[in-house]
């Protein structure tokens, strides 16, 4: 899902092939979609959240079908909210955070109805706080970190209570740091990752986190976890959003149940490992099932008549 400032639009691209990225689908701001200026975004589940700096909104995207994302909701800069010059968007259950780089500023919206996103806080900056034209934001348990690229440093924002933000740190570009022009950034574990446009520059910071070799916690909240080696659930395992799996698939020794719909995407050539049961979509359009021999499935008729050998 790329955020296309030129185009005033968001492009989104099937990388299922990643040697051949193709199109998928687009949609600029032409209807009622507020995608002027288009700089930053984040996906969830069957929703985009953008942030776009021209507009000076959020607008939030269907994408449930790839091939046609549809506005669903929008807001816009007003006398309460701070969304001028909003850059760099970030997702955390029912909130979306936003980077405002006209407004010196943060802010948070409850996005628990994506149609209708509403206003819940906000915090700008002040001789405290370090949100001169902030570039970008990443939220990790009760904190956000948001990069200033005039400050040239990081601020780190309690937002336990996302209707009053407060200050808790920051740090600023100095002789050992790379934080001049400070750009984006990312999380991962407890690192920071920050660029330093000015610089040039990799800056790698260290974030208050848990470093254990075992540990047995009764339950944990958090936005994010990174799992480098196998991970084992004794109960019940629920996604909320999307769920992306790798080229070692899936096994269940039960029932799989689909509520929705299956999608099947189009393999070049027959599996060359099947087992009793494989089913695929072949380039053709085909449906194709095997059970001792390849059956295909008839979809001459909207009701299939059956199935003929193949």
């Amino acid at each position: 899902y790329v955020a296309s400032t030129g185009d005033n639009a968001v492009e989104i691209i099937d990388i299922s092939d990643p040697t051949d990225p193709s199109h998928s689908g687009a949609i600029d701001d032409s209807g009622d979609a507020k995608l002027g200026g288009v700089y930053g975004i984040y996906v969830v589940g069957k929703y985009a959240y953008v942030a776009a700096r021209g507009d000076n909104a959020v607008e939030v995207l269907d994408v449930s079908d790839p091939s046609d994302p549809q506005h669903v909701g929008s807001i816009t800069d007003t006398a309460i909210t701070a969304l001028g010059g909003a850059m760099a968007i970030y997702v955390s259950g029912k909130y979306a955070y936003v980077a405002a780089s006209a407004e010196h500023g943060v802010e948070i919206l409850d996005i628990s109805n994506p149609s209708n996103p509403k206003h819940v806080g906000a915090i700008f900056d002040s001789s405290s706080t370090l949100l001169n034209t902030p570039r970008d934001i990443r939220v990790a348990g009760k904190y956000a970190y948001v990069t200033s690229f005039d400050e040239h440093g990081v601020e780190i924002l309690d937002i336990s209570d996302p209707s009053h933000p407060t200050h808790a740190g920051a740090i600023t570009d100095n002789v050992t740091t790379a934080l001049n022009g400070a750009a984006n950034l990312q999380i991962s574990g407890k690192y920071l990752y920050v660029t330093g446009y000015n610089d040039k520059g990799l800056e790698i910071l260290d974030i208050p986190g848990l470093d254990a070799p075992g540990a047995a916690i009764g339950s944990i909240s958090t936005n994010h976890l990174d799992v480098s080696e196998g991970t084992r659930i004794g109960h019940t395992l629920h996604v909320g959003g999307g769920m992306t799996v790798g080229n070692g698939g899936i096994k269940s020794d039960g029932r799989v149940s689909i509520r929705d719909v299956l999608t099947l995407l189009p393999r070049s050539s027959p599996p060359s490992d099947y087992i009793n049961g494989d089913i695929y979509m072949d380039t053709d359009g085909y449906i194709y099932y095997y059970h001792t021999r390849w059956y295909r499935l008839d979809r001459s008729s909207v009701t299939p008549t059956g199935i003929s050998d193949e």
